[in-house]
């Protein structure tokens, strides 16, 4: 069977399962009754099933939820933990979307992620000047950088210029014939980490901003 097939499987077992706790004992059939403590048949399962997962060096883990999601970097891991609320709820929908689906371990699904993300780039740079992309855009880095950092200001610029034309070139926000797809899980961690690590600097920069 496929991967995916397998942790398919292990979900579905961890929806069934329970614990056999013994109760009254049947004398004439010499055996006892049973109950099943879901709970506890859950909680166990976990462990074995992640503890196969690391003895293996796998890199997914059983959650208590039920769903087994991928592991991804630390770094990244943090920035999925932080707080991405901008206030605009298309745009926190679009990054909850991301981060909820980065960590799904069917490709098709992290290839949403990616959707969700760079539209939510796009989406970001209108935060501004709604009416006007590359004048919000322009703000957001300037706010950023700050006047002081001019050499980061640039680098901020080069950045944003390569996700978008990342975004335009593969099969991310267009399927055109000709547009290559990701197939591989390790590139859409590479490139979600870029896009959430702007936008989350955008996000974190302006959030302070408010507050001060």
């Amino acid at each position: 069977p496929t991967t995916n097939v397998i942790l398919d499987m292990i979900e579905f077992c961890w929806r069934n399962v329970g614990k056999p706790i013994h109760t009254r004992y049947h004398d004439y059939f010499s055996h006892h009754h049973l109950k099943f403590d879901v709970d506890a048949g859950r909680r166990d399962f976990c462990k074995s099933i992640n503890r196969l997962f690391r003895r293996n060096a796998l890199a997914y883990e059983l959650k208590h939820s039920g769903k087994v999601e991928r592991r991804i970097s630390t770094v990244l891991q943090n920035i999925l933990n932080s707080s991405l609320h901008t206030g605009d709820a298309d745009l926190d929908k679009m990054l909850a979307t991301a981060q909820e689906k980065i960590l799904n371990h069917r490709i098709e699904l992290q290839r949403e992620a990616l959707d969700s993300l760079w539209d939510a780039w796009e989406r970001l740079k209108t935060v501004y000047n709604p009416h006007d992309k590359k004048d919000g855009i322009t703000s957001l880095l300037d706010m950023v950088a700050g006047d002081e950092s001019p050499k980061f200001r640039e680098a901020l610029e080069k950045e944003a210029k390569e996700l978008t034309n990342i975004g335009n070139s593969f099969q991310i926000r267009h399927s055109e014939v000709g547009k290559e797809k990701i197939h591989i899980s390790s590139h859409v961690e590479y490139l979600s980490h870029r896009m959430f690590a702007i936008i989350h600097l955008i996000i974190k920069t302006r959030n302070l901003a408010k507050t001060n």
